[in-house]
């Protein structure tokens, strides 16, 4: 657009193509036309109607009053360099914008259209019936600026008027566009009373072209001039000679192919260039793929592939005929007198194998006795077994244990080219030590370092807070957090840890401020979930008595197909009703949540109704909820109730940091270890658990400790982020029937359901305990998380069991529920 970026010294490379429909003669290029000539030019194109151009520069983005330094065409094409001359102003710029809608400086004579057609415009020039008539409205227009007086400094001149003085003209500079083609321009209020007014054309060594008389318009006329002959411009410059205006300059930017400054056409049209096949483009801008100065659409192409003789690679005989022109009588793009005879008796590779005269293995048509053979045995390497397919078969690859199979074909974890077989092997597990786990990579597997724990984690590699060089989880630890007790907290200096002290008790069976839900199933199931206010204050018309806020914070799942212990990601759909004293409210998930075919866990917290988001100590809450089967089966599971420290009333994020903290500081702590009193290893259970330390993408490591019905002891650990619920079965092959039952010492007579002296199913029970919490990154949060969750029949089995874990005495006081997302 016209003045957008008028301060940039930028051109644009589009070109708009116009039709000349009057061809200017070769002779009036060196001279100004006579009258005669003159007149075709003025009238033969729309004579003084609007320009037939696409390329065209108005004024229309300028302010009336703004001194034009460069502008540009409609369509984007510029930057044109502009200025204007006024000799009582000196070296200042005087190509002014005027507003020929709203004249100024009493110039109506400048105004468009003529009052005749409706617009301001006065003079007898631009009237109706005149050869002029000024009949369409121009907008902003360019005209010589009488003074530049600006007293409020802000850039646009006070009173826009044209001067009216000899010697005063305008200049376009088309040099950063490359030569252009100028057609037509629209002049208004030329008097004709004054001295003629001239548009003279030059190239870019600043040699005239073509100069042209423009017709006088007389007062307020419009008249369109129009420039055949203005070829290959690079400059123009406009006297006027006195008042009047300029718009609608069209033209079209020229195409100078080879840069010397003229048109191509110009340059074809005077013999400075050749142009062989008649397309328009000089013949040194055409392809030529030899250099020979002739363009390769003048040259001979024997196979009319656009590839001159000369430039074809394939001439396989040296004679001068691309091969693509010889006799090839098979059709396979080699001529006849090229055809290979690998084996040099005379007949071609082809004809010998047709005839039987050679084998081809591979059909490839290269006879077998000219193929690559490694081991002499007469069969090509190409026809030989080649189990990794790298072109060298078997019997030539090297094969360290002689078993028949090379070296690249057998299993090699490490990729180190040596296969496994001839790796070291410690703990002779048929896994080689460079692909063990190597926790301090001191070379040697941690299976065979050393390991007090038993816990499959060297020592060398276990937390150990004092230093002393035994692992935190072989030092004392009464709370059996992990964490030794010469490195735990001890505030009240009397050698016992804090966390072993009675700081506060938990009761989860009490009326609490927060209330964990640790299912919610928003899918096919049907999830019913109750809260209840067990505080039997009744409100005041004054006061909110004992109701209370009740913030639920549903933690939603995005499942991961590829493993439903991590899922993709947890996100938090809340909702705030409000409980008055003795109330109940249930509601079904699916409806209350809001997010569709979800499943995750939910936190209710008391808040203060009288403030916005406030967590108080409100320990009246109750709550349990009944999940209902696809099938129509129900279990039904009580909330964990965690008890506010402070006062009741009082507000309970103490460290204001927004999170439910667990600490014994604002909540009751959570139980360190979770234990689950007997599963039936046939019987479908499915476990719960959800994390509570470290954040939504924090991973926690549980290891579960194992006794079957006979108290042998087995362990497993598994790490997960945020929540899940999934079968025993599938957390460890341990809870599975048939493992206990084939590999552990079990009780014959255990669970003997038909009374035949014969037990029917294994069973056992476990304990589960946080043992390490990273970041995806694999740094360390804590060395033991907090966890919670329950045990159900999840759907799948017929039985309908939902059993809140037993927890651990010991409790910890790092788990946080970080309101907003876990």
């Amino acid at each position: 657009m016209i003045g957008q970026l008028r301060n940039w010294r930028t051109a644009s490379a589009v070109s708009a193509l116009v039709t000349l429909v009057m061809a200017a003669d070769a002779s009036a290029q060196s001279q100004i036309p006579s009258d005669r000539d003159r007149d075709s030019v003025l009238h033969i194109i729309g004579g003084r109607g609007t320009p037939d151009c696409e390329t065209i520069i108005t004024f229309e983005d300028f302010l009336a009053g703004e001194i034009a330094d460069q502008v540009f065409a409609d369509d984007g094409t510029g930057p044109v360099i502009v200025s204007g001359f006024n000799p009582n102003l000196g070296p200042e710029n005087a190509a002014l914008i005027f507003d020929s809608a709203n004249p100024t400086g009493m110039d109506e004579d400048l105004g468009s259209p003529h009052m005749d057609f409706g617009g301001p415009g006065i003079g007898g020039g631009g009237a109706m019936g005149s050869p002029n008539a000024n009949t369409r409205p121009l907008g902003k227009i360019l005209v010589i600026a009488e003074n530049l007086d600006d007293a409020d400094n802000d850039g646009i001149i006070d009173e826009p008027d044209d001067a009216d003085l000899m010697g005063s003209r305008f200049s376009f500079d088309f040099s950063l566009l490359g030569p252009v083609d100028v057609h037509q321009m629209t002049l208004i209020d030329v008097e004709a009373v004054e001295p003629q007014a001239t548009a003279t054309f030059f190239d870019s060594n600043g040699v005239e072209i073509i100069s042209y008389e423009m017709e006088q318009t007389g007062d307020n006329g419009v008249t369109l001039n129009n420039f055949p002959g203005a070829v290959g411009v690079s400059f123009m410059e406009v006297v006027l000679n006195g008042s009047g205006g300029i718009d609608e300059i069209c033209f079209t930017p020229g195409v100078d192919c080879n840069n010397n400054g003229v048109a191509d056409a110009t340059d074809i049209a005077n013999g400075t260039s050749e142009d062989c096949n008649g397309n328009g483009i000089p013949d040194e801008c055409e392809p030529d793929c030899d250099a020979d100065g002739i363009p390769d659409d003048c040259e001979p192409d024997c196979d009319n592939d656009g590839l001159p003789d000369d430039c074809e690679m394939g001439d396989c005989d040296s004679d001068g005929i691309p091969d693509d022109c010889e006799p090839d009588s098979d059709g396979d793009g080699v001529p006849d007198d090229c055809e290979d005879d690998c084996n040099g008796n005379g007949v071609p590779d082809e004809d010998d194998i047709a005839n039987g005269t050679s084998q081809d293995c591979n059909n490839n048509g290269i006879p077998d006795e000219c193929e690559p053979d490694c081991d002499n045995d007469n069969i090509p390497d190409d026809c030989e077994p080649d189990c990794d397919n790298d072109g060298v078969p078997d019997d030539c690859e090297p094969d360290c244990d002689n078993d028949g199979t090379p070296d690249d074909c057998e299993m090699d974890c490490d990729n180190d080219g040596l296969p496994d077989d001839c790796e070291d092997d410690c703990d002779n597990d048929g896994l080689p030590d460079d692909c063990e786990m190597d926790c301090d990579n001191d070379g040697l597997p941690d299976d065979c370092e050393d390991d007090c724990d038993n816990d499959g984690l060297p020592d060398d590699c276990e937390p150990d807070c004092d230093n002393d060089g035994v692992p935190d989880d072989c030092e004392p630890d009464c709370d059996s957090d992990g964490t030794p007790d010469d490195c735990e907290p001890d505030s009240d200096g009397d050698g016992i840890p804090d966390d072993c002290d009675v700081l506060c008790e938990r009761n989860p069976r009490c009326p609490a401020s927060v209330l964990i839900f640790p299912i919610h199933r928003s899918n096919n199931f049907l999830t019913i979930l109750c809260v209840t206010n067990t505080n039997l204050n009744p409100e005041t018309p004054v006061s909110f008595g004992g109701g209370t806020n009740v913030h639920y914070e549903y933690v939603n799942t995005v499942p991961n197909p590829e493993n439903p212990f991590k899922p993709l990601g947890c996100f938090v759909m809340d909702r705030v009703e409000y409980l008055t004293p003795a109330d109940t409210f249930c509601v079904a998930t699916t409806c209350h949540n809001a997010v569709p075919n979800t499943q995750g866990y939910v936190v209710v917290t008391a808040e203060d109704p009288n403030l916005f988001d406030t967590p108080w100590a409100h320990d009246y809450l109750v709550g349990s909820e009944a999940l209902i089967t696809p099938s129509g089966a129900m279990y039904v599971l009580n909330a964990s109730g965690f008890r506010a420290v402070v006062d009741e009333g009082m507000p309970t994020d103490l460290d204001m940091d927004g999170h439910v903290d667990f600490d014994c500081q604002e909540y009751e702590s959570l139980p360190d270890e979770l234990m689950q009193d007997t599963f039936d290893a046939m019987g479908g259970h499915q476990l719960t658990l959800l994390n509570l330390t470290g954040g939504v993408s924090a991973c926690n490591r549980v290891q579960f400790r194992i006794w079957n019905d006979n108290e042998f002891p087995l362990s497993s650990t598994l790490e997960f982020k945020c929540w899940f619920d999934e079968p025993l079965q599938t957390i460890s092959p341990v809870f599975r029937n048939n493992y206990l039952a084939l590999n552990t010492p079990n009780d014959p007579t255990e669970l003997d359901l038909d009374c035949d002296g014969v037990g029917d199913t294994e069973t056992g029970w476990f304990f589960m305990d946080s043992i390490l919490v990273t970041t995806e990154g694999g740094q360390v949060i804590s060395a033991d998380g907090a966890i919670y969750g329950a045990i159900t029949s999840g759907g799948a089995s017929p039985q309908t069991i939902g059993r809140e874990l037993w927890e651990s005495a010991q409790t910890q006081e790092n788990g946080e529920f970080l309101e907003g997302g876990n």
